[in-house]
C-alpha cells in the first residue's frame, strides 16, 4: 500500500536539489583518456609552470616595473594641473619591440570643456608628444627606468612649458580630457622616412 501511495506521487521527486546526474563509464573512468592528450596535458603544465617562474624573476629583478602617484585636490571639482614638475608619464603603442612610425603614428588633443545649459562648449588644443627619455620622468625613478625600453612609450614634449590642466569629469559642468588617435602611415612619416606597404 505504501508503495502504491509512493509511485502516485512520484512527480514530487522532481524538486529534489540534491539529485545526482547519472554518469556514463568506460572502462572504470568518466571519461575517454588517450596517450596524445595526455602528454598534450604535461606539455601545457610545463609551459604554464615556465611562463609563471619566468615572470615570477621577472618581477624580482624590476623587469616589469608600474609605479602610480596619487594626487590630491581642494574644493568640488577633480584638478590637476600637469605642468608642473610633479607629472610625468608615458602611453604605448601595443608590445612592438619599437615605436615603428613608418606604420602608425600618435596624435595627442587636449578638450577643455565647460556646460552652458544643456550644451558643452569645447576648445581643442594639439600636444606635441616625442619619444620618451630619461629626462621626461622623475629623477627618483631613473636608476628603474635606466635599463627599460622606454623608447616604447611617447610622452609629452617639453611638458613643464605647457599650461594644461585636467579637472572635472562628464558629469559636472566643466571637463578637460586628453584624446589619443592613432594613425596609419601613409606615404612618408614626419621626418620624410618612406612609409612601410600596408597589408
Amino acid at each position: 500500500m505504501e508503495i502504491s501511495c509512493l509511485n502516485k506521487f512520484k512527480f514530487i521527486y522532481d524538486i529534489d536539489l540534491f539529485g545526482k546526474m547519472p554518469e556514463l563509464y568506460y572502462r572504470g573512468k568518466n571519461k575517454k583518456v588517450s596517450l596524445i592528450g595526455t602528454l598534450l596535458t604535461l606539455i601545457y603544465f610545463i609551459i604554464y609552470f615556465v611562463f609563471f617562474v619566468y615572470k615570477f624573476l621577472r618581477v624580482l629583478d624590476k623587469k616589469d616595473v608600474n609605479f602610480y602617484e596619487t594626487y590630491e585636490y581642494t574644493g568640488e571639482t577633480p584638478s590637476i594641473n600637469i605642468t608642473n614638475e610633479i607629472f610625468y608619464g608615458g602611453f604605448a603603442l601595443g608590445y612592438t619591440p619599437f615605436i615603428d612610425e613608418t606604420i602608425y603614428y600618435p596624435k595627442i588633443e587636449y578638450w577643455n570643456g565647460k556646460k552652458i545649459g544643456d550644451n558643452w562648449n569645447f576648445t581643442k588644443k594639439d600636444i606635441e608628444i616625442e619619444v620618451c627619455q630619461l629626462e621626461n620622468f622623475d629623477s627618483k625613478y631613473w636608476d628603474i627606468l635606466r635599463n627599460k625600453s622606454i623608447n616604447k612609450l611617447y610622452c609629452i614634449k617639453d611638458i613643464n612649458n605647457k599650461n594644461i590642466t585636467l579637472e572635472g569629469n562628464s558629469f559636472m559642468d566643466i571637463y578637460s580630457y586628453f584624446n589619443i588617435t592613432i594613425y596609419r602611415c601613409i606615404n612618408t612619416t614626419k621626418n620624410g622616412t618612406q612609409c612601410k606597404p600596408y597589408n
